[in-house]
């Protein structure tokens, strides 16, 4: 159940709070945020608190990957 709108649904569209191994797994759908997120996002992502707690920008996503560039880790999602 998304932590934001407390719904099981769109699971597709619901990311979990952090890389496996640190951050607290919960889900969120992408546009239950704020701001929402128009895509699942290619790398990690944490929750506003996990992030803070990390010292990182309050969960918002990174900036994109230069062009060309691929990604090797993706954003964990619900499933």
């Amino acid at each position: 159940r998304c932590r934001v709108c407390d719904r099981p649904d769109k699971e597709e569209q619901m990311i979990l709070c952090g890389d496996g191994q640190s951050g607290c797994d919960a889900p969120y759908h992408i546009f239950c945020l704020d701001p929402p997120l128009s895509r699942v996002p290619e790398t990690d992502w944490y929750c506003h608190e996990c992030d803070k707690a990390r010292g990182g920008t309050a969960g918002l996503p990174p900036p994109p990957p230069p062009p060309g560039a691929r990604s090797v880790t993706g954003a964990r999602v619900a499933s």
